[in-house]
């Protein structure tokens, strides 16, 4: 075969796969959000696995998968029934955190909708190249560099006392905390769980803290809640691993929790400030620690500013899930 004939052959070959490529593309109608799902709607559409379970059935030795489907809607629940543990176990193994494409139809149990999916037919994962992912993922609306640039130059415009400057100014010289601060979600299940919706998280709980100051005259150490707000969740820049459209939850996070890992970032900046106050990083550290543990507590064993930061985290947190 002569030489233009070859080169010829390998560009039909290249174009052949690429229009193959194009026609195989996956989008979603309207119908197909799960937002707009309805009680005997036929399904045949793609999604993230968020979660899923093999669990065995309580009358009979099959078990069948649980799996929780997430759109840029919102989530889901899909079951598929009746089949031998080894298979269960390896489709839930294999289908973790990955995209698929599911048929069947939409059914009702106990006031609660779910996706019945069809018996005859395999679950079926996708590359994200085949598929629309942005339609699978919610994503920030302003750029993680304008997040970024924006919390410090509000940090920097607010604060009043030095250790907490050369507090804050330590972290925004990391290039590698700040450039993870960028990318991190702020959890995979709960709030804020796509790409940079940690920094989105710290910019809106300060955005709110600042306009509670303003507005309502907080009698509370502002510095002291200002730098809880930048570093009480700074640790789940280790805490998650994977792509921005599904993430895992890393060793160090299994292993610590994120506040220990934001008391161990904390502490590493302290020990390069000179002569910085033990007392501020007693009291910063006492934030970062307990913000997790209770709800808002009025006891006097409670401090304001702890009271404060729970609050803003949880109402930043809760209203995350109601935006498109």
């Amino acid at each position: 075969m002569s030489k233009n004939k070859i080169i010829r052959k390998s560009l039909i070959e290249d174009l052949y796969h690429h229009f193959n490529k194009k026609i195989n593309f996956l989008t979603k109608e309207e119908k197909d959000l799960i937002e707009n799902f309805k009680f005997n709607q036929r399904i045949d559409t793609y999604f993230i696995v968020r979660d899923v379970e093999h669990k065995r059935h309580k009358n009979r030795d099959t078990y069948f998968l649980l799996i929780t489907l997430q759109d840029v809607t919102g989530e889901f629940v899909a079951k598929k029934w009746d089949m031998p543990y080894h298979k269960a176990k390896g489709i839930s193994d294999e289908i973790k955190g990955k995209i698929i494409r599911i048929s069947g139809i939409i059914r009702e149990f106990n006031d609660s909708l779910y996706i019945e999916i069809d018996k005859d037919k395999e679950i079926e994962i996708l590359s994200p190249d085949n598929c629309s992912v942005d339609l699978l993922k919610k994503s920030v609306k302003k750029s993680p560099d304008y997040l970024l640039e924006q919390i410090f130059l509000i940090i920097d415009n607010e604060l009043d006392d030095d250790d907490w400057k050369k507090l804050a100014n330590a972290i925004h010289e990391d290039d590698k905390i700040c450039e993870r601060l960028k990318i991190a979600p702020a959890s995979t299940k709960f709030h804020q769980n796509y790409s940079s919706g940690l920094i989105e998280h710290i910019y809106e709980m300060l955005k709110k803290f600042l306009d509670e100051i303003k507005n309502n005259n907080l009698n509370c150490n502002k510095d002291l809640v200002i730098m809880a707000i930048l570093t009480h969740d700074i640790g789940k820049i280790d805490s998650y691993d994977g792509l921005d459209y599904s993430y895992k939850i890393t060793k160090k996070e299994k292993k610590w929790g994120h506040s220990l890992i934001s008391i161990e970032i904390v502490l590493e900046k302290i020990l390069g400030i000179e002569n910085f106050d033990e007392n501020k990083k007693t009291e910063l550290i006492y934030l970062i620690e307990n913000h997790m543990k209770n709800k808002v507590n009025y006891k006097d064993s409670v401090t304001k500013e702890l009271n404060i930061l729970r609050l803003l985290d949880s109402y930043n947190a809760g209203m995350s899930k109601f935006r498109l």
